[in-house]
């Protein structure tokens, strides 16, 4: 019942599909899938061939018919009753602790949709494919959205499922040309950690690896500040309370090493550090097996090539980057640097009065939201104690906020932001004159 349970789940959210489709959607052998397909042929129905790959070879393509789908989808309500059925007799005579719960059986549809998003996607071919498994998941979840009860694996499963939606989303950013997506990545990076911890807290600990897992899919050897922010997201993931999570994310750390190792790239110095700490924290762990694997990676890594920040000129003009995020600040200084610009970052908005006192700069960008103090706080402290000294704010969202002489000018958060260059340029000008790279 179980795997038939599957099959028909995913032969809804696929609607069009071969048996190996289904095979690798719902993850039941593919001999299984056909003995289900031949039960079920009042589904159905045949709509053409594709090729294998392979010569002489082709795979018969099927159509979910569209009459079908009230009756296909009330067949797998069926089949999700009995589920529950079976899992509320288990509990009733067993009377073991963690035994299933009615309420935490999770429908086939939602775990069709991450596997879409979790494993699918980052090996689609093309463009459209993602937006085509992208539009799966969206069907699947809102027929769940308004019905999940509070506090069940469903609802665990569905916020984990749209921070899937939204890593997929700024991947296709990326890769449209925009920006924003290592900006999404760092947003996201409490909320990836806080959605594992609310699936094993709901037994779920190989979908919150599979979180985890997502995350950090797709080529190790990227543009710095896309491996930073995911360097960033192990490190906290090797000290987290769920065993399965902390070897998941050891053996990634495992798996960089080895690519970096196995390729002509090198680390940039920061990243190398962060790795290693990362190591040398799981190297600690009270798990033997999570030890011997950081320690026998930490061999390996105390040898990769790293690289430091290139020695070129920069302007006479300083400029002080105020971000309490160090992925989105420190990205922001380096492209302001790589632009030409003398940019300095600050983590910490309560000590830049004291930073600023004793460095002169000619120009502050700071963001808006940030913890100890906001942006439009620190702008005010920053015209009473240097005057007409030029402040940016900058923010993810435009909130409303009344004009002000404490700042000259409210941007959009990117990286960097054409917007953002222009305020700089409007008040402090081009680079002009060269520092050494510091």
């Amino acid at each position: 019942m179980n795997e038939r349970f599957k099959v028909l789940g995913a032969m809804l959210a696929l609607r069009e599909f071969t048996a190996v489709d289904l095979a690798e959607f719902s993850g039941v052998n593919v001999n299984t899938v056909r003995v289900v397909l031949g039960r079920e042929k009042w589904a159905w129905e045949e709509t053409g061939r594709r090729s294998s790959g392979q010569r002489g070879g082709q795979f018969i393509q099927y159509r979910v018919k569209s009459a079908q789908f009230p009756a296909l989808e009330k067949t797998i309500d069926g089949l999700l009753s009995e589920a529950k059925s079976i899992a509320f007799r288990m509990e009733s005579t067993s009377g073991a602790a963690g035994t299933a719960r009615v309420e935490d059986t999770v429908p086939v549809l939602l775990l069709a949709a991450e596997d879409a998003l979790g494993r699918r996607f980052p090996e689609a071919a093309t463009l459209q494919d993602r937006v085509h498994l992208l539009s799966l998941s969206e069907i699947a979840a809102s027929k769940y959205g308004e019905i999940c009860p509070a506090g069940s694996a469903s609802r665990a499963h569905l916020a984990a499922l749209e921070i899937l939606r939204e890593i997929c989303l700024a991947e296709l950013a990326q890769e449209t040309g925009s920006a924003i997506g290592p900006v999404v990545f760092s947003v996201l990076r409490e909320q990836i950690l806080s959605a594992a911890d609310s699936l094993i807290d709901k037994g779920a600990p190989h979908q919150a690896a599979l979180l985890l897992k997502r995350v950090l899919a797709g080529p190790l050897v990227q543009p710095e500040t896309t491996l930073q922010w995911k360097l960033h997201v192990l490190a906290e993931a090797v000290t987290h309370t769920s065993h399965y999570v902390r070897l998941v994310a050891v053996r990634t750390l495992g798996k960089i090493v080895t690519t970096i190792r196995g390729s002509e790239s090198a680390l940039p110095s920061y990243e190398v550090r962060v790795l290693m700490e990362a190591l040398k924290a799981a190297s600690a762990d009270e798990d033997e097996q999570i030890r011997n694997v950081a320690e026998e990676i930490r061999r390996h890594a105390e040898f990769l090539p790293s690289t430091q920040p290139a020695d070129r000129p920069l302007s006479e003009q300083r400029l002080l980057i105020v971000d309490d995020e160090e992925t989105v600040g420190g990205v922001i200084v380096e492209q302001l640097r790589r632009y030409g610009y003398a940019a300095e970052y600050e983590a910490d908005p309560c000590n830049v009065l004291q930073r600023m006192q004793k460095k002169a700069f000619d120009i502050v960008v700071t963001d808006y939201i940030m913890k100890g103090m906001n942006g439009i706080e620190l702008a005010k402290l920053i015209h009473a104690k240097f005057g007409n000294l030029p402040v940016v704010l900058m923010s993810g969202y435009v909130p409303e906020v009344s004009g002000s002489d404490n700042f000259v000018a409210f941007v959009s958060k990117g990286i960097i932001d054409p917007e953002l260059t222009n305020v700089i340029r409007e008040h402090i000008g081009e680079p002009r004159g060269h520092l050494r790279y510091a």
